[in-house]
């Protein structure tokens, strides 16, 4: 038994909370529509599932790396909810795939604590999914 909560060989149980996790980063106005646009092109999220079922390092990164954009475009009131999601999702694939941290942390990471921040990151997720729902006409 895994006291964790995660399997390690489980890419499929982590896609679906990556899946999750991003299908609630769904949030568009003038300075909003890049972020509209951006979360519409990537909120599916298959390039990175394929990358992580692949175990393709480098493609995870990469995938991973586009999808941080999206913080870049976040309007001001769900930048910090984007964020917070999104370092939730890189601590997941980090589980899965052998890959630094984008700060370069290469510490193994702690599954106990991520399960507690996934629990924790709900209120942030439906922040970005009401926001998509009222400003951007997506449906999560």
């Amino acid at each position: 038994m895994n006291r964790g909560g995660m399997s390690r060989g489980g890419p499929r149980a982590v896609a679906a909370i990556v899946t999750l996790s991003l299908v609630s980063l769904t949030g568009c106005s003038s300075s909003a529509d890049e972020f509209c646009t951006m979360l519409t092109k990537h909120y599916k999220l298959q390039a990175l599932i394929k990358a992580v079922n692949d175990r393709d390092d480098a493609a995870v990164r990469e995938n991973f790396a586009e999808l941080r954009k999206l913080e870049d475009s976040a309007p001001k009131e769900l930048f910090a909810d984007v964020h917070a999601v999104l370092d939730v999702m890189e601590d997941v694939i980090r589980t899965l795939v052998p890959a630094p941290a984008s700060n370069g942390d290469r510490a193994p990471v702690d599954r106990a604590a991520l399960n507690l921040r996934l629990e924790a990151i709900q209120k942030s997720a439906q922040h970005i999914t009401d926001y998509a729902d009222r400003n951007c006409g997506i449906k999560l």
